[in-house]
């Protein structure tokens, strides 16, 4: 390569090499943890046909592992084998898919909440109509007493006697 210095060259295809040997390590890895993941769970399987609860199998496990086998660990174990029961039958693209589909497509026709929905928003729908009169000439009899309600007869009202009257709040009494 032009202008590149020798030692970067030989740097990249030194750390080319090391991570296909790491990606086939890795593989084979993968590999062997799927190989004993399925043993064990064929075993758990087994033990379950003969009748054994999945608690006692966790107190086996956590004693296996060297863990005390007190209630919340035995918990943990059982609710981990019994997904991994649920999931044996599945294959890791299964489960791929599973895990990424989108929720089920909504049917065609709709549904009766959904139809209520659309009727409701429809019929709520507030409607205010005012009617107003207006008179334009006063007539000859209420002109000479004067009209009724003349804004002019400020003195007949009391302020008082129109408002309603409120009960005072009671008092707490404390001794």
């Amino acid at each position: 390569m032009r202008g590149a210095p020798p030692e970067l060259v030989s740097d990249l295809t030194e750390a080319l090499r090391a991570e296909a040997e790491a990606s086939a390590a890795l593989a084979a890895a993968k590999e062997s943890h799927q190989r004993t993941v399925a043993r064990t769970t064929s075993a758990v399987r087994e033990l379950r046909r003969a009748g054994v609860p999945v608690t006692a199998i966790a107190c086996m496990v956590a004693r296996a592992w060297g863990l005390t086998p007190s209630v919340p660990n035995r918990k943990k174990i059982a609710g981990r084998l019994r997904t991994r029961l649920a999931r044996d039958g599945m294959t890791r693209r299964n489960a791929e898919v599973f895990a990424s589909s989108p929720e089920a497509s909504a049917p065609g026709l709709q549904s009766i909440r959904e139809e209520e929905e659309s009727t409701m928003s429809q019929t709520l729908v507030k409607r205010v109509t005012t009617t107003e009169t207006f008179l334009t000439e006063p007539d000859d009899e209420t002109a000479e007493d004067g009209a009724v309600g003349d804004l002019d007869d400020v003195d007949e009202y009391d302020d008082e006697e129109r408002r309603p009257r409120r009960k005072p709040a009671p008092r707490s009494r404390r001794r």
